[in-house]
């Protein structure tokens, strides 16, 4: 601060005066973070904590609220710890493709909204970031990793619902006995039932990582959801085996069968 006296601070421009004491410490502090860390420039926030504040209780009190510039950060933030954990770019944004067309199509069987969309599409990029630490484990890593995550523009309980999605795409289903899913809220744990179910039928369809299944249409019967998969080359068996495996929580969630009804080529 160039060896301004209190007095002298309390005229810089731009200078709260009641926090004309306290900032020689604070730019102290700033500059070793911005040496230590090499940090070449900065983006000043134009936002404090009140708007933080007003943002959260207009969310909070209008479930269909929808702020663009909050849903930029979400995107950001989801991206951001995928990439920090070195995952299958073109493997996570296939299977988000492919859980997105999932529940626009079943719509009238799920009954969530644009959140819950959101919630899925970031637990499918985020699902298997745990691989780095364990391939057989990877599903627990990743639920760690995102529940112990800061996913700015998400609240704690957002955070925990993406995270038990992400844990639950394979392997068991959820269960009473886990306590990160049973202390969710009752909703949340419908919710996440609800997404799980999609994201393993959808990742099912990605097993080799190969982008064999193009496009899904789902068409919701009486008894069945019939699915028509758009393809590349040939019947992809091995996502058919994985799909095999992994449609028991669809079908017991939904009360619906999952039925293959045709092929068609991709165009």
């Amino acid at each position: 601060m160039d060896n301004k006296t209190l007095k002298q601070r309390t005229k810089i421009k731009g200078l709260d005066e009641k926090r004309a004491d306290i900032i020689p410490a604070g730019v102290l502090i700033l500059s070793e973070i911005i040496s230590h860390f090499q940090i070449p420039s900065m983006i000043i926030s134009g936002y404090a904590l009140r708007e933080g504040i007003v943002i959260d209780t207009i969310q909070k009190s209008d479930e269909n609220y929808d702020e663009q510039g909050l849903a930029n950060i979400r995107s950001e933030s989801v991206k951001n710890l995928a990439e920090s954990c070195r995952f299958d770019k073109e493997h996570c944004e296939h299977v988000s493709e492919l859980a997105l067309q999932l529940f626009d199509q079943l719509n009238e069987l799920h009954k969530l909204g644009h959140k819950e969309r959101e919630y899925l599409d970031a637990a499918s990029r985020l699902h298997d970031i745990g691989y780095h630490i364990s391939h057989s484990q990877h599903h627990r890593h990743s639920m760690y990793i995102i529940s112990n995550s800061e996913l700015l523009g998400f609240n704690e309980n957002e955070i925990n619902i993406i995270a038990n999605v992400a844990r639950y795409h394979r392997k068991s289903h959820p269960k009473k006995t886990h306590n990160d899913f049973i202390e969710l809220p009752a909703k949340s744990r419908e919710v996440v039932e609800k997404l799980s179910a999609i994201l393993r039928v959808a990742d099912s369809f990605d097993r080799t990582h190969y982008k064999l299944v193009k496009k899904i249409k789902a068409e919701i019967k009486e008894q069945n959801v019939d699915l028509t998969l758009q393809i590349s080359n040939g019947i992809p068996e091995i996502e058919l085996w994985s799909l095999e495996r992994r449609k028991a929580l669809f079908e017991e969630i939904f009360s619906k069968k999952l039925v293959i009804k045709k092929f068609e080529p991709s165009t």
